[in-house]
């Protein structure tokens, strides 16, 4: 007779864990990385032989001084680029130097002042013209 009431107990029981489980992972993904919401990038080609600002801005404060962004060219060379508070608390500003025509990427390590790391890239392409 004892066996009964366990086996009601048991799939009440990992019903809720679950639940629980499934809590638990979605608030994990929700928070595990800031996410690129808006780029100066977007907005077209960069133009060939001109230092530029490029704006990256994220969902959430970044701690400038702790991030990292570097230039790839389409031969795989990289360089460190200077990083720089934005006017928005989840915005960088990314000094871009003369560049010429090509393809390019951003290759960005942020850290958020909630202490979640996030590690992307982002493509663009360098044209010659006006």
């Amino acid at each position: 007779m004892p066996s009964q009431p366990r086996r009601r107990i048991w799939p009440t029981v990992r019903f809720h864990v679950l639940v629980a489980a499934i809590v638990v992972a979605g608030t994990v993904a929700v928070h595990a990385h800031d996410i690129l919401i808006r780029s100066s990038l977007d907005d077209g080609p960069i133009r060939a032989g001109a230092a530029t600002n490029i704006v990256l801005g994220f969902n959430a404060k970044i701690e400038v001084g702790l991030s990292r962004v570097l230039l790839l060219d389409s031969a795989g060379k990289k360089r460190t680029l200077k990083v720089s508070r934005g006017e928005k608390p989840g915005d960088v500003v990314v000094r871009l130097p003369a560049l010429k025509a090509g393809k390019y990427g951003l290759r960005y390590r942020i850290l958020s002042s909630d202490g979640h790391l996030t590690d992307e890239m982002v493509r663009f392409r360098v044209v010659e013209g006006p």
